[in-house]
């Protein structure tokens, strides 16, 4: 069974392809910087609670914060060329 959406007449709807590079992206940046910053501040935080030293979750938030946005901009430098060709 084939669904449609009714368009104004002269618009079109954008191809399928662009519709999912940007969620596309959205997951590879999620999983290039998010996934990793988590893991190294759960590591940090098991790590120095296991040594006895509770952080403030303050520094986390900013350590976290500082990873994810390192990673980010690896990820986007390294996808910009593919980037510019799905706009």
């Amino acid at each position: 069974m084939q669904t449609t959406t009714l368009l104004p007449v002269g618009v079109t709807s954008p191809p399928a392809s662009t519709l999912f590079a940007w969620r596309d992206f959205v997951i590879g940046l999620a999983l290039t910087a998010l996934l990793p910053a988590l893991f190294w501040i759960a590591a940090f935080t098991g790590i120095a609670g296991l040594m006895g030293y509770a952080p403030d979750p303050k520094s986390l938030l900013i350590a976290g914060s500082a990873i994810a946005g390192f990673l980010a901009a690896f990820f986007v430098v390294l996808t910009a060329k593919h980037s510019d060709s799905v706009r």
